[in-house]
């Protein structure tokens, strides 16, 4: 096998680290961008390793019973929430898993028996502190960079647009990429009318946004932080 083959018929078999899932192919450890337990997917291999291999599901061919929609646009290109096609209860039941294998695996402990998580009642609006950020070249979704393409505009390499600022969030592990949030489910009003007003007011009155690739330790970052007593 080499990066860029394509695998057909993968069955997830559970959740791994940094939102990722896991398969194995012919006894070796594969590691999916994408799914979620019991999904059968088409996979393309993005890196080979003697001990493991990764890939990302370019398409589901047949869904888990597991999943639900996402309810946030977002999801996909922000990595704030990427268990949002799961189910709480199988979110809860694969995290307690992580902590517990974290600990036993890496940390070499022996655990005693450990109760489930007890879910919480409020599975939006719940974070006290979130950070944007500002750029001067937003990074744009699919949908938008085929939008620009067939309109004859051009953007630079990746799929940044020059001269088009944005504030929200950095594509995961990638910190000069910044896609533009509408609405995020994180926090509670007035946070999402707070950081459209600043970008905005900022726009109305020509204030210039920085592109972080080009002065990363100056690249503003917008703080949102709820009291206590509103978490």
């Amino acid at each position: 096998m080499k990066k860029g083959d394509r695998l057909e018929n993968i069955t997830i078999e559970a959740m791994a680290a940094e939102g990722k899932c896991m398969a194995k192919v012919n006894g070796q450890v594969l590691f999916i961008q994408g799914g979620a337990p019991g999904d059968v997917v088409e996979v393309e291999l993005t890196k080979i390793k003697s001990n493991f291999l990764e890939g990302r599901a370019i398409a589901i061919q047949k869904p888990s019973p597991l999943r639900e929609e996402p309810f946030c646009e977002h999801f996909g290109l922000c990595g704030g929430c990427s268990w949002q096609h799961i189910n709480y209860e199988t979110q809860l039941k694969y995290k307690q898993q992580q902590v517990i294998d974290n600990l036993e695996r890496l940390g070499g402990l022996t655990l005693p028996a450990i109760s489930p998580i007890l879910g919480s009642a409020q599975t939006q609006h719940y974070r006290n502190k979130l950070d944007f950020t500002f750029t001067a070249g937003r990074w744009l979704t699919a949908e938008e960079l085929a939008e620009k393409k067939k309109r004859g505009l051009e953007t630079s390499p990746g799929g940044r647009f020059p001269d088009e600022p944005g504030l929200g969030y950095h594509i995961p592990r990638m910190y000069d990429r910044v896609f533009d949030v509408h609405t995020c489910y994180l926090q509670p009003e007035p946070s999402n009318s707070i950081r459209l007003l600043a970008r905005k007011t900022a726009l109305e009155n020509n204030i210039p946004f920085l592109i972080c690739a080009s002065k990363p330790d100056l690249c503003e970052r917008s703080p949102f932080e709820q009291p206590a007593g509103v978490r």
